[in-house]
């Protein structure tokens, strides 16, 4: 088993393999390899943590 150092938990927009071998489904969160999840940074994209609020942009004024 891999040492929590070596693991990174995300949530990336395609299913994965943790770190045990488990597929994960699109969107739960997953631990993998550091290494591993580098790659599935670069090539997807990470999604954001769903406990953490998305900033929203303010309402804009009517241009009236």
């Amino acid at each position: 088993m891999a040492k929590k150092a070596e693991t990174v938990t995300g949530r990336w927009p395609v299913a994965v393999r943790d770190h045990e071998g488990t597929r994960v489904a699109p969107g739960e969160p997953a631990t993998v390899l550091k290494a591993r999840a580098d790659e599935f940074d670069a090539r997807f994209g990470r999604l954001p943590d769903p406990a953490q609020p998305v900033a929203r942009r303010a309402a804009e004024p009517s241009p009236e």
